[in-house]
């Protein structure tokens, strides 16, 4: 298990809070996640909030490969909320 780099918890501080808060919460995660799973949470937190945004909130609009991921996070991110 690894905590994650300081430039991926500088990179889930963003300008909009929707798109911060799901970001923080892949993060939080960021330790239970496999190796394939932390570089594809290093590549979704490379867009620009606007298209963070709307993968977030319809993962079927984000790259497949990236689905499964944002799914994860969307889940954690429920299971929080409730």
């Amino acid at each position: 298990m690894s905590s994650p780099p300081k430039h991926l918890c500088l990179a889930c501080r963003r300008g909009m809070a929707e798109t911060e808060q799901l970001l923080q919460v892949g993060l939080a995660e960021y330790d239970r996640l496999s190796v394939d799973e932390q570089g594809q949470f290093a590549q979704l937190v490379k867009q620009d909030d606007a298209t963070l945004l709307v993968w977030l909130m319809h993962p079927h609009k984000a790259p497949e490969s990236l689905r499964p991921l944002i799914g994860k996070i969307r889940r954690h991110a429920r299971s929080h909320k409730e």
